[in-house]
């Protein structure tokens, strides 16, 4: 069997308690470098942040495809600004405005990341807005698609009675999992590491 890709989540996976990179998946993730198997970290977190547990392994930074946002957001292999966007996902206005009002409607906060890739690499910022009054004004530009901080809740949790965008979100979301042959996140059968192979 042909190996076309090995990815993996972070936080539980290859990270120790203290959230460092384990020095036994270093070594293995090293070892599927030298043997030409490319390497990708899918994960929630935000793409900088992904980053962090691998700064003290340039080589394994440089290597990695990074999935972040829960898949909203993908990036090639490089470094900085070399890296090449492969896959985006943001809110269009109207769905930006139906999250607000349901969570206004819940009485829920907010939570955003603003994301850009500049000339001199990435730039993200995440936002908090307890009240959200007049947050609809920002229309959207800009947000990227994480179907996990929608409202504050966890939409793999909630997604089962949700309507609207977010529950729209949340089932385009398993459905490209699905169609990949993947499994999704907190799935039993994924043992934590996703692999992708062919005869």
């Amino acid at each position: 069997m042909m190996t076309d890709l090995v990815a993996f989540d972070l936080d539980g996976t290859i990270l120790d308690a203290e959230g460092r990179l384990a020095a036994s998946a270093a070594e293995t993730l090293e070892e599927l470098i030298v043997r030409g198997i490319p390497i990708a970290s899918v994960t929630g977190r935000s793409i900088l942040r992904i980053q962090h547990p691998f700064e003290s392994h340039p080589t394994l930074a440089r290597a990695l495809y990074l999935a972040g946002y829960n898949g909203s957001v993908i990036l090639g292999p490089g470094e900085g600004a070399e890296r090449e966007v492969l896959h985006e996902e943001r809110l269009d206005e109207e769905s930006f405005a139906q999250i607000v009002e349901y969570g206004r409607a819940e009485g829920l906060n907010l939570m955003y990341c603003l994301f850009e890739r500049t000339d001199a690499g990435i730039a993200e910022e995440y936002r908090h807005v307890r009240p959200i009054d007049h947050l609809e004004a920002l229309k959207g530009p800009g947000m990227v698609l994480d179907v996990d901080l929608y409202v504050g809740r966890t939409a793999q949790a909630h997604a089962g009675g949700r309507s609207g965008a977010a529950g729209a979100a949340h089932r385009r979301y398993q459905s490209a999992v699905r169609r990949s042959g993947l499994y999704s996140v907190g799935d039993s059968r994924s043992g934590g590491i996703y692999a992708s192979g062919r005869e």
